[in-house]
């Protein structure tokens, strides 16, 4: 409402904001562009699709979930952590906010802004080549994720979805050591564009297999390799779909 006070929703948002303001039980943290280093607590957006924003974010500890609004569904992009970069299209050109960064386990962040790039970049030149990573990382996951949508089975685009996960992590496929996830089941639906009444549905065709768990709820996984075949049986069975209708 501070960007956009005289959109066509306006008066409909501020209705929507009064009412919900009693339910609110932390007031979001606002910080001043000279303050790099931020905290935020579970559950407070750090910036909306859509909005102005001339601010990248490192974290320096905690999680951030980055969705988008995709048909009028949320869908979950990421759940980033400990290192990870986010908002970096703010530096690169001034473009609305592409994606939701909202917070999902108490976070510090290092806020990195037009008017101290440049000084950071001399002192801190590592941070140039974390951003060219990052870039790759981000195109690498947009191909993964458009190659998610192709699968038709559900049930096969959240155990794709899964792995894509692990290989963003570097997690190697033939290892038999369990592995705990940062986020839950419901963002790793979300990962996959399912909504969430259907995930639900679709929550004991995933955890009847034995393959995961929940576990303080963070998706865990018993034996990484099991997780691949699990996902790859599915990749098979959409390939072979696809021959047959060639």
């Amino acid at each position: 409402m501070d960007c956009c006070p005289n959109a066509v929703n306006a008066s409909e948002v501020n209705n929507k904001i009064e009412k919900i303001k009693s339910l609110v039980k932390t007031a979001m943290p606002v910080y001043s562009s000279d303050i790099m280093v931020q905290e935020y607590p579970k559950d407070n957006l750090v910036f909306a699709e859509g909005e102005s924003g001339n601010t990248l974010y490192t974290i320096q500890s905690g999680a951030v979930k980055i969705t988008k609004i995709v048909n009028n569904q949320e869908v979950v992009l990421a759940v980033l952590n400990k290192g990870d970069i986010f908002g970096e299209m703010a530096i690169l050109e001034d473009k609305p906010r592409a994606a939701t960064a909202e917070i999902y386990e108490d976070s510090t962040l290092l806020a990195i802004n037009q008017a101290n790039f440049s000084n950071l970049i001399t002192k801190m030149p590592e941070m140039v080549v974390r951003l060219t990573s990052i870039m790759s990382e981000r195109i690498w996951l947009l191909y993964r994720q458009l190659a998610n949508t192709l699968l038709e089975n559900p049930v096969g685009r959240i155990w794709d979805a899964l792995i894509t996960q692990l290989e963003k992590n570097s997690v190697d496929p033939n290892s038999r050591n369990s592995y705990e996830c940062s986020f839950g089941y419901k963002e790793l639906a979300g990962m996959a564009g399912i909504s969430e009444p259907e995930s639900q549905k679709l929550y004991s065709q995933i955890f009847t297999t034995g393959k995961i768990t929940v576990k303080d709820n963070k998706v865990f996984i018993d034996d990484i390799q099991e997780v691949f075949k699990e996902a790859n049986f599915y990749r098979r069975a959409q390939k072979n779909k696809d021959n047959k209708n060639k």
